[in-house]
């Protein structure tokens, strides 16, 4: 990383339930600055956690903030933006608790972030994620559908570009000018969210190609990794999304979507309850309004706290 600039960075790590020890990430984290004590000069680290209890003894040389609501993910970077603003902190490293860290990962993303700093349209800074060997993170939109770019291709990504919170380098200035992460999405979906405003407010997200993280997703995994009560949540919150965000097109191609889903479902996992779950999504789709469905999701937003899903 060069001395002559170095814009300074807080790192959020969003902890829910695993023991600190357990955390992949944290573990990544206190290695890499054990092994260069001056990334201490670039990057503050905040453990956000969303558990129900605190920590006995939160962890030496990092800042340390308890939300036993539960605010969920946007929540969590809703908070740190301010705080990092309040600190001169002009960007924000987001990493969820199970994210694996390549041992340069700072020092490499702090040099890319150097170059790019100075490019005012730039408001995200996105390594490459791959989950389970899958090219995850970031990807394209087309018509509400979503391809992951060329491997290797660095730079400004053509399109509108969306990407995993996990790894993502947010702008602070940016990310407060959008109005932040919505309470309407509070877990899935925050990031399509917070992309999406970046992209209507005309900014673009660089992609850091050479950089690779491998994170572990739920929905790659429905089998081992995803539980039935996460993925009820996750199908009202895509439904909620297609509906706010997308065309009228683009929403009559969610419904063919969904009707692929269910038949890919069916022959693909174990239990039958996730075919089930889709269906009767795509039902109301088809014997609901739109109008109602929203109603109906910011209804329960507004009446629910961020649920406690494993």
């Amino acid at each position: 990383m060069s001395d002559a600039w170095e814009p300074r960075v807080l790192i959020v790590i969003v902890r829910y339930l695993v023991p600190i020890a357990e955390s992949v990430t944290f573990q990544s984290l206190t290695s890499a600055f054990s092994a260069d004590p001056s990334l201490h000069r670039r990057y503050t680290a905040l453990l956000w956690d969303n558990s129900a209890e605190p920590l006995d003894q939160p962890p030496a040389g990092l800042i340390y903030r308890h939300d036993p609501a539960n605010s969920g993910i946007a929540g969590a970077f809703n908070a740190s933006a301010a705080l990092a603003e309040d600190r001169d902190l002009e960007w924000i490293l987001m990493l969820d608790q199970d994210s694996e860290l390549p041992p340069n990962f700072l020092r490499d993303i702090g040099d890319v972030l150097s170059a790019v700093d100075r490019m005012p349209d730039v408001a995200a800074i996105v390594p490459s994620v791959y989950a389970q060997g899958f090219p995850a993170s970031p990807h394209r939109v087309l018509r509400n559908h979503h391809v992951p770019y060329p491997a290797g291709e660095s730079g400004i990504a053509p399109g509108e570009a969306t990407a995993i919170n996990s790894g993502s380098l947010l702008r602070v200035r940016d990310v407060l000018a959008v109005g932040g992460y919505s309470p309407l999405f509070p877990l899935d979906y925050s990031d399509w969210y917070i992309f999406h405003q970046l992209h209507r407010a005309g900014k673009k997200v660089w992609r850091a190609a050479g950089i690779r993280l491998d994170h572990q997703m739920t929905v790659m995994d429905y089998d081992n990794l995803m539980s039935v009560q996460r993925y009820r949540l996750l199908l009202r919150a895509e439904e909620a999304f297609t509906d706010l965000y997308r065309s009228p097109l683009e929403g009559s191609l969610q419904t063919l979507r969904l009707a692929l889903r269910v038949a890919k479902q069916r022959l693909k996992w174990r239990n039958p309850v996730y075919s089930r779950l889709t269906l009767k999504c795509l039902i109301r789709r088809l014997f609901t309004t739109r109008a109602h469905r929203i109603l109906s999701w910011k209804a329960r937003c507004r009446e629910r706290s961020m649920p406690n899903v494993p």
